[in-house]
Formats: structure tokens, sequence, C-alpha cells
């Protein structure tokens, strides 16, 4: 069975890295709402997505507090 969950994070979490790589670049009051969607806390989901990338990847997922980058890289590297 395969997982949909993104580098061994759970729903929620994997939903939301989902939902950051459909663009490059978001204004923190944009993920605010998207984090509250998934009941989730904003700056916890950005480190544990972080954490997460850098132990898969050895490298981070998103950069900066306002705007927030998202790791072009990474994106690709995911998606294939």
């Amino acid at each position: 069975m395969q997982s949909n969950n993104i580098l061994g994070l759970d729903e929620n979490h994997s939903a939301f890295a989902r939902m950051l790589m459909s663009r490059p670049i978001w204004e923190r009051a944009e993920l605010l709402d998207v984090a509250q969607d998934l009941n989730i806390m904003l700056d916890g989901a950005l480190e544990k997505l972080n954490e997460a990338s850098l132990d898969e990847l050895d490298t981070t997922f998103t950069e900066g507090d306002d705007p927030i980058e998202i790791n072009a890289e990474l994106i690709e590297s995911l998606t294939q």
C-alpha cells in the first residue's frame, strides 16, 4: 500500500506541503489561513516541513518569514 504522505509526514502536514508546492511564494497571512483550515499551527508546520525535508532531501522546504518562498528544486524532486 502506497501512502500519499510527503516526506513521511502525517496527513494534515502532507496536505499542507502539497498546498505550499502549488506556488513558489506565499504571503504569511495566506498560509495562516491554510494552516488554520488544516487545524495545524503555521510556525510548527513550517518547522516540521523543513526538518522532514532536511532529513530526507538535505535541503529546506521553505525560506523566509514573509513572504515565504518554497524551494523550487524540492518541488521538482517531490513531483517527479
